[in-house]
């Protein structure tokens, strides 16, 4: 299995869910990616250097707050465009470090060399830190690996902050500034993400209950999940998994 399988990787732009089923079950089965719309609080993650960027049909005006971000910290985008007429001018050449003239051109073997090229080890990509801020990721870093797969194995769990907390010997409130630190969101946005991922995986089977998958994510209540879906996709469970199916 690759690094890259591990990794929790950002998807900005356009919804995941505008790519035709296909060209999503390969993106989703190479990579643990994360929706975040145009949210530019994401990008300050030092761990990263690199994101998916979905050109939408009308960009608005965070692409200008993304680009800017970009160039201050060294962040490159590897950016999909809907169509070839689509203008790639938008984004300044410096900043993109892949680009994919159609969201048609996403094949098996484009996705294992972006898997390969970018997300294989990024660690070792990562520009160069201060003294102190190398020590500070090098605490980080001793953790940051152990919670990510520690979340992963229990998602369908009850989690709770200060037992993860307990698990790294930290105090509740310490361990709640380095996980925002490290991973850029606090705990409970950072569950609620990938649990979100999940589902969305989990939902490509038109056969499995959508109460089946809510609890497989960590809800007990379908009816609460539901609600969390649609407010983080914008549509609901069973819609979301029809537009997958039949998206035209």
């Amino acid at each position: 299995m690759n690094k890259a399988d591990k990794e929790n990787i950002y998807w900005l732009g356009e919804a995941l869910q505008n790519l035709n089923q296909k060209q999503y079950s390969l993106l989703m089965s190479k990579f643990n990616l994360i929706e975040c719309g145009n949210e530019i609080k994401y990008l300050s993650r030092s761990t990263s250097n690199y994101f998916f960027y979905f050109i939408s049909e009308k960009p608005d005006s965070q692409l200008q707050k993304i680009i800017k971000l970009c160039e201050k910290q060294n962040k490159q985008l590897i950016v999909i465009k809907k169509n070839r007429s689509q203008c790639k001018s938008l984004i300044p050449l410096h900043i993109i470090a892949e680009l994919n003239q159609s969201d048609k051109n996403i094949s098996e073997d484009w996705v294992t060399r972006i898997a390969n090229e970018y997300f294989l080890d990024y660690e070792s990509k990562d520009r160069h830190l201060s003294k102190e801020s190398s020590d500070i990721m090098q605490l980080n870093h001793k953790y940051s690996k152990m919670v990510s797969k520690y979340i992963n194995d229990n998602i369908k769990k009850k989690l709770k902050e200060d037992q993860v907390a307990a698990l790294c010997h930290y105090s509740p409130n310490h361990f709640s500034r380095l996980f925002h630190q490290t991973f850029g969101i606090c705990f409970r946005d950072y569950v609620t993400e990938l649990r979100i991922s999940l589902a969305k995986k989990l939902l490509l089977k038109d056969s499995t209950k959508v109460s089946y998958i809510a609890y497989q994510c960590g809800y007990k209540d379908a009816s609460y999940f539901g609600r969390i879906f649609k407010k983080k996709t914008g549509f609901s469970p069973a819609n979301y998994r029809k537009k997958l199916i039949n998206p035209n």
